[in-house]
């Protein structure tokens, strides 16, 4: 069919003619000579009224001539389902026994009539039709469905699905089970135990810009690991977060492992540049997705739960994707590792950096998450006028002096190459105000002294080595 009115293309061909022959073309609508088209395509008009019309094109050859018809059904409309574009909600979840809105995208054509039926699966739709409707959540945290039917007046309909996150927000903030600041080491600062060995990966700055804060890999044979245990294989919930910073796609890149989608779980960056979680559970394998690729050589802090009813993924704080999925998670027999797929595997292994990794065996709270991506081992502050009163011999060979304006309690030392790297074995002796630093084997060049307070206080000053 076409509508009437509108202009439309014909197309007529001949099959058996050679090339430069001289083919004359005419067209016909019901009959009559379209003046003015003449050759194999021909620019045309449908009649202003509905109809049954028909279009016929003659062609002819050195005398001889053949034509072909197509019988045309001129409307006022053709026929077609409504658009949906999709359902916006006015928040990304919606608390326990508490509403959200929900919009139906439609963009309706010319003269278009349409009506909204919807049905939630769990909770309360304060009206079942219109645009838009609101939402009252079920008392218990968990991902309903909600339904929406768009009919336009010829009773064509366009059928769409959402689903919807209710959470209780009232959970009280959780303590992780491990912790890796990665500011000077990789042990775990919650308790002592789960403490991470790490090859290859090398000390590089943090989101914060602080150099040698994070740890960065730079080939498959990188890795961060920690040794399986049975208490890391709690079944029925698990929090997880991180920064990362991805620097190649290429393939998938592992962040963070434990046994991958083969026995429990994995956070990872797809080869097209999306976040994605990975859960196992007796109830099957689920992978959730990030919305949009994140961008190379930025960090992002990523924080995925799977809560038993539901996976979640946070970037930055907010809440990005989530699904349902339930079950009990699998265990695993390998290591827990960073930056790769497992401790023997070593391809789709991470390009990239990784900073502040924490883990729960719970579900923890929306508040939370929200604040993670402010909550440090160490602060950023650099105080040094008021802390540091001089800093001799500079330049320095073998020993060197750093006066404090009092005794502090100094919680680590550093000596960083401006290439990131730290040099090892720094010994160091505290006589009050005063600390005496035993200068290692180095190459000559600018320095950075790193000292750690253990208020949180971080003292930066340069020294050359000569």
């Amino acid at each position: 069919p076409i509508i009437t009115s509108s202009a439309f293309t014909a197309y007529c061909e001949p099959g058996n003619t050679n090339p430069g022959d001289q083919v004359q073309f005419e067209w016909y609508l019901n009959d009559v000579l379209i003046v003015g088209q003449n050759q194999s395509q021909a620019q045309l008009t449908a009649p202003a009224t509905q109809s049954q019309a028909v279009l016929k094109c003659r062609i002819s050859l050195n005398g001889k001539s053949a034509e072909d018809t197509l019988h045309l059904q001129v409307v006022s409309h053709i026929l077609t389902p409504p658009v949906v574009a999709g359902i916006q909600s006015v928040s990304k979840y919606t608390v326990i026994s508490g509403t959200n809105t929900f919009t139906a995208q439609v963009t309706p054509t010319a003269g278009e009539i349409l009506t909204y039926d919807w049905i939630a699966s769990a909770g309360v739709l304060t009206q079942a039709t219109g645009n838009p409707v609101n939402w009252q959540a079920p008392a218990l945290p968990g991902v309903s469905t909600i339904t929406l039917k768009v009919t336009n007046q010829d009773m064509l309909s366009t059928t769409f699905t959402s689903d919807a996150l209710a959470k209780d927000t009232s959970l009280a903030i959780q303590t992780p089970l491990i912790y890796y600041p990665f500011d000077w080491d990789t042990k775990n600062a919650v308790a002592d135990r789960f403490h991470a060995t790490f090859s290859g990966a090398s000390k590089t700055e943090d989101s914060r810009g602080l150099a040698s804060l994070a740890y960065r890999f730079t080939s498959g044979s990188n890795i961060i690991s920690t040794e399986n245990n049975a208490d890391l294989n709690f079944g029925n919930a698990i929090s997880l977060s991180c920064w990362v910073k991805c620097e190649q796609l290429g393939s998938e890149r592992f962040i963070i492992s434990h046994g991958s989608y083969q026995q429990r779980y994995k956070l990872s960056i797809t080869p097209e540049g999306k976040l994605r979680w990975t859960i196992k559970t007796d109830a099957g394998i689920a992978d959730l997705d990030g919305s949009a690729p994140i961008s190379l050589n930025q960090y992002y802090h990523v924080t995925v739960l799977y809560t038993g009813y539901s996976m979640e993924l946070y970037v930055d704080g907010v809440l990005d994707s989530f699904k349902a999925f339930s079950g009990v998670l699998q265990p695993s027999t390998k290591p827990i590792t960073i930056g790769r797929m497992d401790n023997v595997e070593t391809l789709y292994a991470l390009l990239g950096s990784i900073d502040e990794v924490k883990l729960w065996d719970k579900e923890i709270p929306v508040k939370q998450i929200e604040m993670l991506k402010n909550q440090w081992n160490t602060s950023q502050g650099i105080v040094e006028d008021n802390l540091i009163t001089g800093i001799y011999p500079n330049p320095a060979t073998d020993l060197i002096y750093v006066g404090l304006a009092k005794s502090f309690n100094v919680s680590h030392i550093s000596l960083i190459a401006m290439d990131g790297r730290d040099a090892k074995d720094l010994k160091q002796n505290i006589q009050g105000s005063v600390i005496a630093i035993e200068i290692p084997e180095v190459a000559r060049g600018f320095y950075l002294i790193r000292i750690i307070l253990k208020d949180g206080s971080i003292v930066n000053r340069k020294i050359v080595i000569r």
